[in-house]
């Protein structure tokens, strides 16, 4: 991807996740939950990390509020809240195999050790923790992930937004 096209598709990220510190608006955006702790900004390629967010109830619209002060996900019908602990967008890994460490974070997230990435996969049964698995993506940032003699379809890795 050319630079210009990478330093534009990043402003847009930010531009969208965080509000700079003189501006005292308030930003809501819908998102949805896929994963225990784990929502998706609706039709953006970003997801959001929550913490100690799992009691909520499934069907409560929920809206990711930022502000100047804070970044939440909030819960419409109950004003319950969750604090946010980081958000992810999807990283533009290369062709290719990679041998990495793993660590089940929660439903098919699972944390690159040494590194602030995750690997998002689909219906991946494997809880390890610590182990090493080999990481196989293709130029669509889609592949497998093999645990021993599991193997997991990768929807792609994500990186943190700083």
């Amino acid at each position: 991807m050319p630079v210009h096209i990478k330093f534009l598709l990043r402003f847009l990220i930010c531009s969208v996740l965080f509000v700079s510190l003189g501006n005292a608006e308030e930003i809501e955006i819908k998102v949805s939950k896929i994963a225990s702790n784990l929502y998706v900004i609706e039709e953006k390629p970003i997801l959001i990390q929550t913490h100690n967010c799992d009691a909520v109830n499934d069907n409560q619209s929920p809206f990711l509020r930022i502000n100047e002060r804070s970044k939440k996900i909030i819960f419409h019908k109950t004003e319950r809240t969750c604090e946010v602990k980081a958000a992810y967008k999807r990283s533009s890994e290369g062709v290719g195999s990679y041998s990495v460490i793993i660590h089940y974070d929660t439903e098919n997230w699972y944390a690159i050790s040494s590194t602030d990435s995750y690997i998002r996969t689909k219906q991946c049964a494997s809880r390890t923790q610590g182990e090493k698995a080999v990481l196989s993506l293709s130029g669509t940032g889609f592949g497998t992930l093999h645990i021993h003699d599991l193997e997991c379809w990768v929807e792609g890795v994500y990186t943190q937004i700083e």
